[in-house]
């Protein structure tokens, strides 16, 4: 489940020994990173508004995201998913259009 991919973790390991670098099938997956300026200093029911919104956008695109995780004490929004040419930039111009202080600082192409 998505949402559940998205909120804040306290993982064991860091995200980049996580995420995965090949799908199901051996082709090599496609990532992108946004910041999401402020989000650590938000109070909480407005970081709950913005995660909710970030769910509604990658709901839509489940069955392609691989992981999506927020890092709150960088402010980021790491995605992973499946390679498909314009996918990333499609998803994160979505973010960015329901969560205006989401920017893409990275994307890794195929």
């Amino acid at each position: 489940m998505i949402l559940q991919k998205i909120l804040p973790q306290h993982p064991a390991e860091p995200l980049w020994k996580r995420v995965p670098t090949r799908t199901e099938s051996g082709e090599l997956t496609a990532d992108f990173i946004m910041i999401l300026t402020g989000l650590k200093q938000l109070a909480p029911h407005t970081q709950q508004s913005i995660f909710e919104r970030l769910y509604e956008v990658l709901n839509i695109y489940e069955k392609f995201i691989l992981i999506a995780e927020v890092n709150l004490q960088i402010n980021t929004l790491w995605v992973s998913h499946r390679p498909q040419p314009g996918l990333g930039a499609e998803i994160a111009a979505m973010i960015h259009d329901q969560v205006p202080q989401a920017k893409l600082i990275s994307q890794r192409f195929i």
